[in-house]
């Protein structure tokens, strides 16, 4: 009991902490009667990603991306509305709560959920942003089929895509649940195509955020696509100095007895 309140503790500093950077680096300002929101998170273009809130006044009002992830996406030659990309980009964003018109993504609050619809819909700009990597020649384009196949394989009884209230109130994304066994605690799994420092930061806040409701028990797996070009090893020290499991795709193998119990 005494490990377990030590790792409450633990989990409790990384939220302050990740709270306390989150804060220090966002920047706002007022665009032509558009609230600007500069997160400190990153795109593929390793520019800082932007949202949008438009009537700030009022007690309703709407953060956008003002169409700028998809935009992005179509001139990069990823064209996320046509085909299974389209029915991939609307499971993504209904796993979030986000809303689509036109190529915007957005979604309404009120002043008392804004932190819950920052953090969704940056969340959501994020994975769609993810859905380019589909559309590259080397890279084998549906990782969450790929990942579903094998547990299946395996004959593994899951949950897929699920969203976990946490303790902050925001919602929290999950590709696979695995329930508790007699031999194991659930295990929640989160899929990472690019293994970035922002991906890690996320992978643990969603992690922290959720840990303490999942029991003693619970484990937290993040697979994720390796890269024979980019250095994977903060990657992977920052997902392990917070006890999460991680493992490139090409050596799933080795965990299939941990998964399977």
């Amino acid at each position: 009991m005494d490990s377990y309140l030590t790792q409450n503790s633990e989990i409790e500093s990384l939220i302050d902490k990740y709270y306390r950077w989150l804060k220090e680096n966002t920047l706002v300002k007022s665009v032509q009667g558009v609230t600007e929101v500069t997160t400190p998170f990153f795109n593929r273009h390793n520019d800082f990603i932007q949202l949008y809130v438009v009537g700030a006044d009022s007690n309703t009002f709407t953060l956008s991306d003002l169409g700028s992830t998809i935009q992005d996406l179509e001139m990069c030659g990823c064209d996320v509305l046509k085909g299974h990309r389209f029915t991939l980009l609307n499971q993504t964003l209904n796993g979030f709560g986000v809303k689509l018109k036109g190529q915007e993504l957005y979604v309404e609050a009120q002043k008392e959920t804004f932190c819950w619809a920052k953090h969704s819909l940056l969340q959501a700009v994020l994975s769609v942003d993810d859905l380019f990597y589909s559309a590259k020649p080397n890279v084998e384009p549906f990782f969450f089929e790929d990942a579903a196949a094998w547990l299946d394989s395996l004959g593994i009884r899951y949950t897929p895509r699920l969203s976990l209230v946490g303790r902050s109130r925001f919602q929290n994304y999950f590709d696979f649940a695995i329930p508790k066994s007699k031999n194991a605690g659930e295990r929640l799994i989160k899929l990472v195509k690019d293994p970035t420092n922002d991906a890690a930061r996320l992978a643990l806040f969603s992690w922290a955020d959720t840990k303490a409701q999942r029991g003693a028990s619970a484990k937290f797996y993040v697979i994720y696509r390796n890269s024979s070009t980019k250095d994977n090893s903060k990657f992977r020290t920052a997902l392990t100095s917070y006890d999460a499991i991680s493992f490139p795709w090409d050596e799933r193998d080795q965990f299939s007895e941990a998964l399977a119990n």
